[in-house]
């Protein structure tokens, strides 16, 4: 890597690096639906930090431009988007993070409706490693969400991934369910416990108070939601999107249950050059 991009990604407690991709990252990835996926009229609001934050930019405007040349357009939920046409004679292969039932898959298959969605659980370089070696044709990965705000570690891993390009954007409206076994019910003295990711729990806070259930914080809401089909715990209910409850054959007892519904989160469908 440049030496200012090991500069970046390797100093976490050296301030200035901090700050300069802490700015770089808002003034890039906080657009809405109703401007272009690159807004240059947000550069003069960064604070640059010398070369670093002027390479940082030349570098992100770089993979943004060569990747959707003249069609910066966001791709919102709710519009017809690619109806997945085969490649090279087979379905899409698209990448995401995580296992089967995450916001990511559930991410994939909105923007390649009858692709071939592919899990990939070894960490979250992994989507972006099956890409690279050609496993994948493309890539969905999350950048930031409305409440919690960047996604910092795919930033880097763009970063370290230059070769790839952003082809475009999709807009994931987040639909929190409360998913079960078959044949619980979400009131005492079924379900005593709701497990999920912190994010999600924080999110349902006012609903989940009101059932007066526990709480309890696990790393990965798709995970939990395996765990709790595969050994049948009618006492415990996970917070998930709807394709896990499909995908693990769960019951939804309740569908949003957020307490903010504009929750959304942004996503970028990567590709390689030429593909």
């Amino acid at each position: 890597l440049p030496t200012w991009e090991t500069q970046l990604l390797s100093s976490p407690d050296d301030g200035s690096c901090r700050r300069t991709k802490f700015a770089v990252t808002n003034a890039l990835w906080t657009t809405r639906k109703t401007k272009p996926v690159f807004d240059p009229l947000k550069l003069p609001t960064v604070q640059r930090s010398g070369d670093l934050g002027t390479a940082l930019l030349d570098r992100l405007e770089r993979i943004y431009k060569e990747g959707m040349p003249g069609n910066n357009d966001v791709l919102l939920p709710m519009e017809p988007l690619w109806a997945g046409p085969l490649f090279q004679g087979k379905p899409m292969r698209v990448a995401y993070q995580g296992v089967r039932g995450s916001y990511c898959q559930e991410a994939a298959v909105r923007a390649f409706q009858r692709c071939d969605a592919l899990p990939c659980e070894g960490g979250m370089d992994s989507a972006f490693e099956a890409l690279e070696s050609n496993d994948a044709d493309r890539a969905v990965v999350p950048v930031e969400n409305s409440l919690d705000g960047v996604i910092e570690r795919n930033y880097d891993l763009m970063l370290r991934h230059p070769d790839l390009h952003v082809v475009g954007e999709l807009l994931l409206p987040i639909n929190h369910c409360l998913l079960a076994v078959r044949g619980a019910g979400k009131r005492s003295p079924a379900v005593k416990t709701v497990v999920s990711h912190p994010q999600a729990l924080a999110h349902c806070q006012q609903r989940l108070l009101a059932l007066g259930v526990q709480m309890e914080a696990v790393d990965n809401a798709a995970r939990a939601a395996r765990f709790v089909a595969e050994n049948r715990l009618d006492d415990t209910a996970v917070i998930g999107s709807e394709i896990a409850g499909r995908e693990y054959g769960l019951q939804v007892l309740e569908e949003e249950i957020q307490d903010d519904s504009s929750n959304t989160t942004r996503f970028l469908i990567l590709s390689k050059p030429n593909n």
